[in-house]
């Protein structure tokens, strides 16, 4: 490897790994339930898992759809059934708030012991399973070792000051002020959706500066639906503003369900992967992903891949869930106690 080359690779090491999650995130990480059984619902069946039937059989609706978005967005647009609304949005965060992780080890777990302090989770979901995974995790790594949690649509497990307009876990306290956090507003799915709320702009700001500089994009279990124009152009924006010299290393990983047709997957995402050279995978599991194949490594890999040509593998990996969490403590202690030194080889 030249000097050059050496400087490329280092380059791209250090710049942040950008996971954006959606709600098959959440339902690859609970394929079974949540520990009591209740499952993680999406907009299309949302008002059968929450059993909104009731309060919506008296709503003449002009659509057909039993997609939470076009009825949401309808019921937003008709004031005499801004009651039955406000019902909804109750049921939804009641719900969303029970959901509670098992015991045993689930994807989530293994995706945030992942990546290092300097990459970030991003989500689009409502539920906490991501934060209830990362405050366990935590104390395998310890919280300096973790990445950044964004929340752009609201989360039920995340409150605010809206004093000091500081954020934490919702049954905390303002670390500036001591006063007790308020439940953060969820952002509800309609068409023109609010990102200007202070506390969401916040998040999608930060957000931003992440994808800025972003050498690898995961896309997990999200689809960007077409009626949230706003939302692909903030993050396309943001993922097309990289100032550096080049990136031709750069890379996108698209994780959805097994079955999904993959032409249909890159069609939907074509601008992001023209701004990456076309750079891209597309993965039914999360265990196929540069993720779990170089957990803590993902940037380091693929440069020592692409720049020096070693055609090896990493030592250390995740393949299953099926791993006691010391299991996973032993497995990746080698990784942090090489970040530990500042070192962050490839094992």
């Amino acid at each position: 490897m030249t000097i050059d080359d050496e400087k490329i690779a280092l380059g791209f090491s250090k710049r942040p790994h950008v996971v954006i999650l959606g709600a098959g995130a959440s339902i690859a990480s609970l394929p079974n339930g949540d520990k009591n059984g209740f499952t993680v619902p999406v907009m299309d069946n949302t008002v059968e898992v929450l059993g909104l039937d009731g309060l919506l059989s008296n709503v003449d609706f002009d659509t057909k759809s039993n997609n939470l978005e076009s009825i949401f967005s309808e019921l937003s647009e008709k004031p005499e059934y801004c009651s039955i609304k406000n019902e909804i949005e109750t049921v939804i965060y009641q719900y969303f708030s029970s959901l509670t992780i098992p015991y045993k080890t689930i994807i989530y777990d293994l995706l945030l012991l992942s990546l290092k302090k300097k990459d970030c989770i991003a989500s689009f979901n409502w539920d906490d399973l991501i934060l209830q995974s990362w405050q366990r995790v935590s104390k395998i790594v310890g919280i300096k070792n973790m990445p950044t949690l964004i929340f752009l649509h609201g989360n039920v497990g995340v409150g605010y000051c809206p004093q000091d307009l500081s954020l934490g876990c919702i049954h905390n306290i303002c670390k500036y002020c001591g006063s007790e956090y308020k439940p953060s507003k969820l952002l509800y799915p309609i068409k023109s959706k609010n990102y200007q709320d202070e506390i969401i702009e916040g998040e999608w700001k930060k957000l931003s500066r992440f994808l800025n500089n972003a050498s690898i994009l995961t896309i997990f279990g999200y689809r960007c639906p077409e009626t949230d124009i706003e939302a692909r152009k903030i993050l396309l924006n943001a993922f097309d503003c990289f100032k550096g010299d080049n990136r031709f290393l750069d890379q996108i990983e698209i994780i959805e369900k097994p079955g999904s047709n993959k032409n249909e997957i890159k069609d939907k995402w074509i601008d992001f992967i023209k701004v990456t050279k076309e750079n891209f995978e597309i993965y039914d599991s999360f265990f196929d992903s540069i993720l779990a194949r170089a957990p803590r490594r993902s940037a380091e890999y693929l440069s020592k891949s692409s720049i020096s040509g070693w055609w090896g593998e990493p030592q250390i990996f995740f393949k299953s869930t099926k791993l006691s969490f010391r299991k996973i403590s032993n497995t990746i202690k080698p990784l942090i106690d090489a970040e530990n030194n500042d070192v962050y080889e490839v094992i």
